[in-house]
Order: structure tokens, then C-alpha cells, then sequence
């Protein structure tokens, strides 16, 4: 079973991936992670440089690649706009079980405020932007398999995200 985890930048996509697949004996692929290494370059250095064209590109062809390479229950932490471009949804959709993690703009704000690292689409005027960017993603969202609130979710509540998953497919 793949479990592609999707959501707004963060909502913890790759935070919980971790965490989930740690406790639960499964594996995890960090799709921004998966393309940095292939491009030997930052995100935002691949916006800068190659821009957003490019990128989704990049995305869309490692999102195929990596799982078409996965062996065993896997997890993959999506980028935020990964869902949105390219056929990606329905992608993912056919070959796995979608979570949408879901969380309020004032979460998502407060997150990203005290990031180490800058997200290429978010620079300043975060919660702006972060509208402006839920906005246009949360029909996309929401066409997820489930969706579970990115702000009271717990390590337990995963066992029964596994279970409808599983149910679903």
C-alpha cells in the first residue's frame, strides 16, 4: 500500500511521514528530498534558477519514478503543490490511498514562521500568500481519499488512517 500524504507547506507532510512510518514499520520517501538529491540543488534553488515550470516537471517525473520504485507499505510526503499539477492526483489516486492533511491558515502561518528554511512559494506576507495558495488548491485537496485535521493529529489516530485506507483500496 502507498500512502501519498498531501497538504499545504506546513501542515507537516514530511513531519508526520517520519513519525508514521518510524512507529509503524513502514517505509517513507520525502518527495522534495527525492528531487533535490536528482538535482543536486535546493527547491529554492530550482525556482530561482530553472523556475516553476521546471520544477513541476522535475516533481511529476520523480513522483512516477519513486513510486514506481517502492517495495513494501510505503509513505510519501508530497510537496504542496504536488497534487495540483500534471495529472498528479489522479496519478496518485490509482496507485494509492491519498491523506489530505488539513490545517487552518493561522497554523500553517505560525509554522512556517518559525521554519528553518524558506518555502519558495512563501516569502513574506505568509498568510497573503498562504491564502492565496489554499485558495487555489483546496477543491484539489479535498478530492484526497481522506482528510484529517493536521492540528489534533496523533500517532494513535494513524492506525485507523491505515485501516480506511486499506478499506478504500
Amino acid at each position: 500500500m502507498i500512502l501519498f500524504l498531501i497538504g499545504m507547506p506546513g501542515a507537516g507532510k514530511t513531519y508526520w511521514g517520519k513519525i508514521f512510518a518510524q512507529e509503524y514499520g513502514l517505509q517513507h520517501t520525502d518527495l522534495d528530498e527525492s528531487i533535490e538529491e536528482i538535482a543536486c540543488k535546493t527547491i529554492p534553488q530550482i525556482f530561482r534558477e530553472d523556475g516553476e515550470e521546471a520544477f513541476r516537471e522535475m516533481e511529476a517525473t520523480t513522483l512516477r519514478n519513486v513510486t514506481q520504485s517502492v517495495k513494501g507499505d510505503t509513505i510519501i510526503s508530497c510537496g504542496g503543490g504536488t497534487p495540483v499539477f500534471h495529472d498528479n492526483l489522479a496519478y496518485m489516486k490509482a496507485q494509492g490511498c491519498i491523506v489530505y492533511l488539513q490545517a487552518s491558515i493561522s497554523y500553517l502561518a505560525d509554522r512556517l514562521k518559525n521554519a528553518d528554511t524558506k518555502r519558495p512559494l512563501i516569502d513574506d506576507a505568509v498568510e497573503e500568500k498562504l491564502e492565496e495558495l489554499f485558495k487555489n488548491r483546496k477543491n484539489i485537496y479535498e478530492q484526497a481519499h481522506q482528510i484529517v485535521d493536521a492540528e489534533t493529529l496523533t500517532v494513535g489516530n494513524f492506525a485507523e488512517i491505515i485501516a480506511q485506507c486499506k478499506h478504500q483500496h
